[in-house]
C-alpha cells in the first residue's frame, strides 16, 4: 500500500514540483549567463580592427611629416640633421614606402611591418563609413578650417580631389625628390660631428626649395594638409571604435537585465511562489482528507500506514516506543514473578511453625 500510494502521488505531481521543470529553468539561466559575454564577443574583431585602422592612419600621417623634414635636409645637406646624404636618402625612401604601405593597409587591409600592425579588414570594405569615404574620395577638403578654399599654392587641384589623391600626389613628388637629389659622389658627410657646431649652408641649394615645384609642394606648410586629413580619418576610426564599444556595452546591459528577469521569474515567481501556493493548498486538502478518514473502523495497521505517509519518521518512532514498552512490560512481569515466589516460601514457614506448636 505504501509503494502504491507513493507512486500515485508522484504521478499526480504538478509541473512545478517536477525535477525537469527546475532543470529547464536552470538551463535557461545558465544560457543567459553565457550570453552575457558570448554575444558581445562577436564585436571583438571589429573593435580590434578599428584600433588597427587608427594606427595605420596615424602611421601614414607621421611618415608624411617625416618625409617632408628629410626632403628638406637631403636637398640642403648642410649638416643640420647630423646625417649623411645616403642615410637621409634611405630614411626618406623608407618613409615614402611606409606611407604607401600604411595607406594601402588602411584602405584594403594588410600588414604594416614597421609597427607589427595587421589590419584585417580595410576601411573601403567596411559598411557605415560614409564620413571616411567622403574624406578620402570625394571632392573637397573637410580637414581644413575653410572648407570652401581647397587650393594650394603649388598644386591648385590637389586637395580638391580628395585626401587619397593628395597623399598619392605627395608620394609621387617624394619619388621625384629621391631621383633628383639622391646621394652623388662628393657629398659632404656630417654624420660623425656629433653636434650642431658645423652647419654649412649652400645658397644654391636653398633656392631649390623655392624653384622646384615638387619640393615646394612637399614642404608647403610642412605637409600639414595631408597630416590634418589623415588625422581626421583617424578620428573617424576612433568614433567607429567608440560606437562598437557603446554597442557592446548596450548589449551587455540588455542581456544582464534579461538574466535578472529570468532568474526572478523562473525561480521566484514560477517555481518558488507557485510551488509554495500549491503546497499550502495541498496542506489544506490533506487536512480535509484526514478529517474525513473513518478512524473508528480502521485497524491499527491501516492507521499507522496513514500516519507514516504524512510523517515518514513517525513509524520508526512508533516502533521504538513499542520496543521500549515491550521491554518495560517484560521487566515488570519478571519482578512480579519474583515477589510471588517469596510470598509462597514465607507461607510455608508459618505452616511449619504452626505444626511445631
Amino acid at each position: 500500500f505504501d509503494d502504491v500510494l507513493a507512486a500515485r502521488t508522484v504521478a499526480k505531481l504538478a509541473w512545478f514540483f517536477r525535477p525537469v521543470a527546475h532543470s529547464c529553468a536552470l538551463v535557461v539561466v545558465l544560457a543567459l549567463c553565457c550570453c552575457v559575454w558570448l554575444v558581445p564577443l562577436r564585436n571583438y574583431a571589429e573593435m580590434v580592427n578599428a584600433a588597427c585602422l587608427v594606427r595605420a592612419a596615424r602611421n601614414a600621417g607621421g611618415n608624411l611629416v617625416l618625409a617632408a623634414f628629410l626632403t628638406r635636409e637631403m636637398i640642403l645637406n648642410d649638416g643640420f640633421s647630423r646625417m649623411d646624404k645616403s642615410t637621409m636618402y634611405t630614411r626618406l625612401d623608407r618613409a615614402r614606402n611606409g606611407t604607401i604601405t600604411a595607406i594601402n593597409a588602411m584602405r584594403k587591409g594588410g600588414f604594416i611591418a614597421d609597427e607589427s600592425n595587421t589590419v584585417q579588414t580595410g576601411a573601403d570594405s567596411l559598411g557605415g563609413m560614409e564620413a571616411y569615404n567622403r574624406i578620402m574620395y570625394s571632392a573637397g577638403c573637410p580637414w581644413r578650417a575653410n572648407t570652401s578654399d581647397c587650393s594650394l599654392d603649388t598644386w591648385e587641384k590637389a586637395e580638391s580631389e580628395g585626401l587619397y589623391k593628395l597623399v598619392m600626389h605627395q608620394v609621387q613628388a617624394l619619388s621625384f625628390m629621391l631621383t633628383r637629389y639622391g646621394p652623388k659622389g662628393g657629398d659632404a658627410d656630417y654624420s660623425g660631428t656629433g653636434s650642431f657646431a658645423t652647419v654649412t649652408v649652400d645658397p644654391a641649394k636653398v633656392t631649390i626649395l623655392t624653384d622646384d615645384i615638387d619640393a615646394r609642394f612637399i614642404l608647403e606648410d610642412q605637409a600639414s594638409h595631408a597630416w590634418a586629413g589623415l588625422t581626421l580619418v583617424a578620428n573617424e576610426f576612433d568614433a567607429e571604435q567608440n560606437s562598437i564599444m557603446a554597442r557592446m556595452h548596450q548589449e551587455i546591459q540588455t542581456i544582464l537585465a534579461l538574466f535578472v528577469v529570468a532568474v526572478f521569474f523562473a525561480f521566484y515567481v514560477l517555481l518558488y511562489r507557485v510551488s509554495m501556493a500549491a503546497a499550502r493548498r495541498e496542506v489544506e486538502r490533506a487536512k480535509q482528507f484526514v478529517r474525513m478518514l473513518p478512524v473508528h473502523i480502521m485497524t491499527r495497521e491501516e492507521a499507522e500506514c496513514v500516519k507514516r505517509f504524512f510523517s515518514p519518521g513517525a513509524g520508526e518512532e512508533r516502533e521504538e516506543d513499542a520496543a521500549w514498552a515491550a521491554a518495560f512490560d517484560g521487566e515488570k512481569d519478571a519482578r512480579g514473578d519474583g515477589d510471588g515466589d517469596g510470598d509462597g516460601g514465607g507461607g510455608g514457614g508459618d505452616d511449619v511453625r504452626g505444626a511445631g506448636a
